[in-house]
């Protein structure tokens, strides 16, 4: 599927499909709050210099219930991070012990490093607060994750490669690279490590 060679698109309409408006950037992910009706949504990943240089990381609500429009609301993140290097990709949630909304969101930097931050929802703020950032050596290029606690989560990384060069050299030669890592709340372990693989998503099924 690599620049849409040999791409077939199939044309699904589960109903009305309407434009969302409030989100420039484009949208990653999306994490699905069914039981509150609202959604988080993970905007401003750009690759391409200078173009992506103003564009700005950003988290969007969407909520189902309002009437009469479809907008998303940027969020404001509380807490100490580099703002000018967020650029959020994959994220997860899962409800804490104490009914807290958690989120695990991928974050890339303009140099291309990675991190994990936790963010907890605030309903009555509407606000996100953040409660830390995480680095591992392990994050190499992560792309999803699939929270199984409130501590721990299973990372996918879609590749290997660091330098801007070399990673256009993984894409082209479509010889998959990707990996998968367990993060426990305090160490990281490999599950799958660099392998043949192409691991652009993560699911968890809990109770199976």
């Amino acid at each position: 599927m690599v620049l849409d060679v040999n791409k077939r698109a199939y044309n699904h309409r589960p109903g009305a499909c309407r434009q969302v408006e409030g989100i420039a950037h484009g949208s990653e992910d999306i994490a699905l709050l069914e039981d509150e009706g609202i959604a988080f949504i993970t905007s401003g990943i750009f690759y391409m210099s200078p173009r992506g240089k103003n564009v700005k990381g950003k988290i969007f609500l969407y909520d189902f219930n309002q009437e009469g429009t479809w907008k998303a609301e940027p969020l404001k993140i509380n807490g100490k991070y580099d703002q000018e290097n967020f650029h959020p990709h994959g994220l997860s949630h899962i409800v804490t012990s104490t009914g807290i909304v958690r989120l695990f969101v991928i974050s890339h930097s303009k140099a291309f490093e990675h991190s994990v931050m936790v963010l907890d929802w605030n309903r009555k703020t509407r606000q996100l607060d953040l409660v830390k950032t995480i680095r591992d050596e392990k994050f190499i290029r992560p792309n999803d994750l699939a929270a199984v606690s409130e501590e721990a989560f299973i990372l996918s990384n879609d590749g290997s490669a660091q330098m801007a060069v070399t990673n256009l050299l993984e894409i082209l030669s479509l010889i998959p690279r990707g990996s998968v890592v367990y993060y426990d709340g305090k160490k990281s372990s490999w599950l799958i490590p660099t392998d043949d693989i192409s691991e652009r998503c993560v699911f968890w099924i809990e109770n199976v």
